[in-house]
């Protein structure tokens, strides 16, 4: 057996296989499957022994989870004792006996002994059917194998079927069959229908659905006592003769036991009453009664199944048995009225399309009545057409979103033909497309090509559907490092962009305590939610140890039960608080005083090189040292400049941290290598973290170099440079005092006007909005400082004015596109 392109992996997935009946998927016998690749080929080895001689269903099935594959069926000879088959017969509907079937050409695999049979279907008409097969030898016959068959007409699809016991509902009130598969033929589980009957005799009532319901195929089926076979079968009309003196009936053993003889009906016409009753277990079940109407028997042809409106349609009385006395009533529409009444051929002309039964009742004495249905199709000469809907017409990116298509006055089997931006994706009989690969903007569409020959138009179209579909957010997580078990909690932090959840294993969370976690991997994820709705997620390891004698090392930042250069950086991260918490602070420490800053730094470089003095001494030396700013003026229509920092003994100081307020919206990088610079963790204003050092523990050099951005409003006057919370260390680690001058920030305007290109994309900045200018047929977007989305519109105009009423104080970052051409701008908003 192959299963070709399974549409998952090899984890968790089932097989399970079942013999002649299908007790429902997920209920068959399970068997061991170990798959591997795209093509699998499955070598199994089934116990037959308790599996009696004859032909037989073997079913099998691969599943993932709640998704199963559609069922395999395969023919399954189980040989005789003698090991032999040289003859197979089968038939339909009514078994002529034992060697009087229809033979069929032995073509059985001695090591498998699978049955390899391709039985035609053309000659049989729509509806339900029963199959019988047994295969025999010169010394016997095995037990029948029987199995009802679904045929559709004309190669169409057998959509439905449904069955009822004893009383027949109506056309279409039935139970319905679970189908698996639809198609030109279906089977169809007899133990799925029997399940929970109750014993005794039964009829049992089935028909299909293609296009229209097919003729009823009515089986006597006997539910025998548990675990003992049916012995007899017996019939009676009107009187009865007594348990046992009844007419007996042929029945194919089994569980249920299924009646394959019919019975003859008396020949005086009227109501009679039948009575089959059935012995299991040396006990007669309870019997089953029907009132039978003895009667002309009405038939009638069609000429044509499907017509259109207007034709008119043919039909011939077949009826048989009738007699002078027989009276006849035509319902053309099925509403239970009579149409027309007679029994000469006749003609008849539909005025509206829709799907039809007509029926043919006769009476012949009394109220004793008889009828015969058969479905007609009537199609409209109405132009075909189409509309087309959608689950969503907007979503984000890799959002599966799926479109139906209603198609009207094109036949009963249309065809559809999808298109994606004007592109063919998809052609066939399915009303239905699903996609997760659209992008912004995409133009859905579907053409449908009618299957009704009534209609000269064959060719119709739907309205365009254009999708809008919104990018994911980029979602990033700074590292996590291993953790020890003997470590505090600490709060999960580092998603980017802030403001999403964390989760722990696939749990909301919003810390994480080692010491409530066994050693192992988990998995840290962070989801974050953009404005526009469409979510992301990012996930990575954490892996919580037990500590040993390398683990929480002085002056190993990071864990990984060393210390080198690399634990420098994330000391200095540590210092500015906007990395991983999973970093340790304890072992960062140098000098032990609960405070991280540049000493601390300069210790770790210290136990690289071997300085056993970096154990943190604070005693302070006197020295003439200091730290001044220099005054900077800004130009009108500039928007960076240079600040620049001197320290006045430049071969003493190994090591400078110091803080700075800075004016809203200034940014500041660093231009001198060993110098870092960053926004101060958690400060409300606009402080920057000043922290140099050297790795070899010399002195540092004596001037540092800043770029500082500006926002095109910052309002014009003189801005304080003035450092605080300033340390300065010295190469043995000691502080060095140190005097402090500040500097000034001089700026000339306070609007960037006098910077405009006359024929260049620009913004402006106004007391209520933003003039745009130059940017005709492009998009302004606006974010914050940590690049969250604000709001974002189409530009009409070469000038446009865009309001910012709503907008709160802050500083944001404007971006304006125009095909390929992006021009950015910082502001402050007040």
């Amino acid at each position: 057996m192959v299963f070709n392109a399974l549409p998952f992996g090899e984890d968790n997935t089932k097989l399970e296989y079942f013999w002649d009946e299908d007790p429902g998927i997920g209920r068959a016998t399970p068997y061991p499957v170990a798959l591997g690749g795209e093509t699998t080929v499955l070598n199994m080895s089934l116990v037959t022994d308790e599996i009696p001689a004859g032909i037989h269903t073997l079913g099998l099935r691969l599943g993932y989870g709640s998704i199963w594959t559609p069922t395999v069926r395969n023919l399954v000879a189980v040989l005789p004792q003698n090991g032999k088959v040289d003859r197979i017969e089968y038939f339909w509907d009514k078994d002529p006996g034992i060697g009087q079937a229809i033979p069929y050409a032995v073509e059985t695999d001695e090591e498998t002994a699978l049955v390899n049979m391709s039985i035609l279907t053309d000659t049989l008409s729509g509806g339900m059917h029963l199959l019988g097969l047994r295969i025999g030898n010169g010394v016997s016959w095995s037990q029948t194998y029987t199995q009802l068959v679904g045929i559709a007409p004309n190669g169409g699809a057998v959509d439905a079927v449904e069955y009822f016991w004893d009383e027949d509902p109506g056309l279409g009130k039935a139970t319905r069959y679970p189908l698996s598969d639809t198609g030109s033929e279906v089977t169809v589980s007899l133990s799925v229908m029997t399940d929970g009957l109750s014993r005794g005799v039964h009829m049992l009532g089935i028909r299909s659905h293609s296009v229209g319901w097919s003729t009823t195929l009515y089986k006597t089926v006997v539910v025998g006592a548990e675990g003992n076979p049916v012995e007899i079968v017996e019939y009676f009309w009107d009187e009865d003769p007594g348990y046992g003196n009844a007419t007996p009936l042929k029945f194919q053993a089994g569980e249920p036991a299924i009646v394959d003889e019919e019975i003859p009906v008396p020949e005086d016409y009227g109501s009679h009453v039948l009575v089959i009753r059935a012995r299991s277990g040396g006990i007669w079940s309870s019997a089953l009664v029907q009132n039978v109407c003895v009667n002309a028997t009405p038939d009638f042809a069609l000429a044509k199944d499907t017509v259109c409106c207007g034709e008119e349609v043919a039909i011939m009385n077949l009826t048989t048995g009738a007699t002078d006395e027989t009276v006849y009533e035509w319902d053309m529409n099925g509403d239970g009225e009579p149409d027309m009444i007679g029994g000469e051929d006749l003609t008849y002309t539909y005025d509206e399309a829709g799907e039809y039964m007509v029926t043919l009742s006769v009476k012949t004495v009394g109220e004793c009545e008889a009828t015969c249905a058969k479905p007609i199709v009537v199609l409209g000469t109405t132009a075909p057409s189409v509309s087309l809907s959608a689950s969503s017409q907007e979503g984000c990116d890799g959002d599966t979103i799926c479109f139906v298509a209603k198609a009207l006055d094109a036949g009963f089997n249309p065809e559809f033909e999808w298109l994606i931006n004007g592109e063919t994706v998809a052609y066939g009989k399915s009303d239905t497309l699903q996609t997760n690969t659209l992008t912004d903007g995409a133009q859905v569409q579907v053409r449908v090509y009618s299957s009704n020959p009534c209609c000269q138009v064959e060719v119709a179209e739907s309205a365009i559907l254009t999708i809008s579909v919104k990018p994911l957010p980029e979602v990033s997580m700074e590292p996590y490092f291993p953790v020890y078990t003997t470590e505090s909690a600490f709060v999960l932090d580092g998603g980017f962009p802030a403001g999403g959840t964390y989760y722990v294993d696939g749990e909301e969370a919003t810390y994480f305590d080692p010491q409530e976690h066994e050693p192992g991997v988990y998995l840290i994820s962070y989801s974050y939610e953009a404005p526009s709705g469409c979510q992301s997620m990012v996930t990575q390891r954490l892996e919580v140890r037990e500590p040993n004698e390398h683990s929480l090392l002085k002056g190993d930042v990071n864990k990984d039960e060393k210390v080198d250069t690399e634990d420098i950086p994330c000391a200095i991260d540590l210092i500015y608080g906007h990395v991983s918490p999973t970093w340790n602070k304890a072992t960062a420490d140098i000098n032990e005083d609960d405070d991280l800053d540049v000493r601390d730094v300069v210790g770790i470089a210290g136990i690289i090189l071997g300085d056993d003095r970096v154990e943190g001494s604070t005693d302070t030396q006197e020295a003439e040292n200091g730290l001044a700013v220099k005054d900077v003026s800004v130009p009108i229509g500039t928007s960076a400049v240079d600040l620049t920092f001197e320290l006045s003994d430049r071969d003493v100081v190994s090591g400078v941290q110091f803080d700075m307020l800075l004016p809203d919206g200034v940014d500041l990088e660093s231009k001198t290598e060993g110098l870092t610079v960053g926004k101060k963790w958690n400060a409300t204003n606009n402080v920057y973290t000043f922290l140099a050092y050297s790795e070899n523990l010399e002195s540092l050099g004596g001037r540092f170099d800043v770029r500082a951005t500006l926002p095109v409003n910052l309002l014009k006057g003189a801005y304080d440079l003035l450092p605080e919370n300033c340390i300065m260390s010295g190469p043995d680690m000691s502080s060095l005092e140190h005097q402090i001058q500040g500097g000034r920030l001089f700026v000339g305007t306070n609007s960037a006007v006098e910077n405009l290109l006359d024929e260049g994309i620009s913004i402006q900045v106004g007391q209520r909005g933003l003039n745009v200018l130059h940017a005709e047929n492009g998009t302004l977007m606006i974010t914050d400082m940590l690049g969250r989305f604000i709001l974002a519109t189409e530009i009409d105009s070469d000038a446009q004015f865009v309001p910012l009423s709503e907008l709160v104080t802050g500083v944001y970052v404007a971006e304006v596109r125009v095909e390929e051409k992006i021009v950015r701008l910082k502001f402050i908003w007040k």
